[in-house]
């Protein structure tokens, strides 16, 4: 018989512990290598960066809409 707990935690796990962490990290070390990490690390940082920039021009246009609208409300009352 299935043990339907056994199988929700295998399906949607928990927090990582350490040991998983440090599993993943050498896992990652062995594949690439130390040689390709920076420029590994600094590619993430790039697309983080431009992923912020992108948001904070996108709540900045939602801003100008948004008073845009409000002066238009304001003339017509």
């Amino acid at each position: 018989m299935f043990n339907t707990a056994f199988v929700s935690m295998a399906l949607l796990p928990g927090r990582i512990g350490s040991w998983e962490f440090l599993v993943i990290i050498l896992i990652i070390l062995v594949l690439f290598g130390p040689k390709y990490l920076p420029r590994i690390g600094k590619s993430l940082g790039k697309t983080f960066k431009s992923f912020k920039e992108g948001l904070d021009a996108g709540s900045a246009e939602e801003n100008k809409i948004e008073e845009t609208s409000e002066k238009k409300t304001e003339e017509e009352i």
